[in-house]
């Protein structure tokens, strides 16, 4: 068969194919990657998977020392401090602040105590990672790091003096946002109190659940009209009016997801009801968008990686091009 110079073989794939299949070949390659480091990283960071053993736990170390010889038992470590008493601080609230990261706001422990722990996990019940002191008396607001995006985390947290510790709180669960949170609204909890119904209104009954009014507000703390928020668990929705306010009734005890959409952004937080209190005033407060975060964060790194990309393909087939 003759073959002309200028006649490629169709069998062989085109440089523009090569270079397609190898950019696919390196972005699946750091997927997987990433799949390995991630839990690398929390071991370094908080542990191997085994939070409360090891040096600070029963360990499998055997009775032998070193060249065998037996060691005397240890005698068991003493405490002179009081254990914290009851009630278990209350977690009643978690805001999923970035992709990695995840804040939890806690009420105040009982006395004695000096410092808060906290430990955590993907799944519930099960916590794999912690801290044994995340602050110190007056601490009511930690942000947990190192996260991993788009996954559900699941909290509890306890206070301790010196060297014993109190009742854990209750478990509360939230989800990091994605790696690329296109449509992210950046909120804080700045309140979440008992509030006295007005002597007109119609109030809760226990038998009723819990009511609650959210009020929503901009980072000078005007109200901000127009906000939808969610309860999907409740099946409630409201738009928050003039005083940026709304008022949910009949809420369940429990574990409850509260979102807030704002112009296209939207916000989740976690709050968790109990307690004899059958009423709650929450304040929500609205930051001013960050230019390194959400929309325009997510947009820089896509376009960012679409002229890596170009450059690259151009590039190489210039290289291939030469090399004919």
């Amino acid at each position: 068969m003759n073959v002309s110079p200028f006649t490629r073989d169709k069998s062989i794939p085109s440089a523009g194919t090569r270079l397609l299949r190898l950019a696919a070949g390196m972005f699946f390659a750091l997927q997987l990657l990433a799949l390995i480091a991630t839990p690398l990283a929390y071991a370094a960071a908080y542990g191997d998977g085994s939070y409360g053993s090891s040096a600070y736990g029963e360990g499998d170390a055997d009775a032998a020392g070193n060249n065998g010889v037996p060691l005397s038992p240890a005698s068991a470590p003493t405490c002179d401090k009081t254990s914290p008493g009851n009630p278990a601080p209350w977690l009643y609230a978690a805001v999923s602040k970035t992709s990695n990261s995840i804040a939890l706001y806690f009420s105040d422990a009982a006395e004695p105590y000096d410092h808060y722990a906290v430990e955590y996990g993907p799944q519930s019940g099960h916590y794999l990672f912690g801290a044994t002191n995340i602050g110190g008396r007056g601490a009511r607001i930690v942000i947990i790091q190192a996260l991993a995006p788009d996954t559900t985390y699941y909290f509890r947290v306890r206070a301790g003096n010196g060297c014993t510790t109190g009742p854990w709180s209750n478990e509360l669960s939230s989800r990091t946002r994605a790696f690329l949170p296109l449509d992210a609204l950046e909120t804080n909890i700045t309140s979440f109190e008992p509030w006295d119904y007005p002597e007109d209104a119609d109030r809760q009954s226990p038998e009723q659940g819990y009511g609650i009014r959210v009020r929503v507000v901009d980072g000078l703390e005007d109200p901000v009209q127009g906000a939808m928020v969610e309860l999907p668990h409740g099946l409630q929705t409201a738009v928050t009016d003039a005083n940026g306010m709304i008022v949910f009734k009949n809420v369940v005890a429990g574990e409850h997801a509260l979102r807030v959409t704002y112009n296209g952004r939207r916000s989740e937080q976690t709050i968790y009801l109990h307690g004899e209190n059958q009423t709650y005033d929450i304040t929500i407060r609205m930051e001013a968008p960050d230019e390194t975060s959400g929309f325009p964060k997510g947009i820089a790194v896509i376009a960012v990686g679409v002229v890596v990309v170009v450059a690259l393909l151009l590039v190489g087939r210039r290289y291939l091009t030469t090399r004919r």
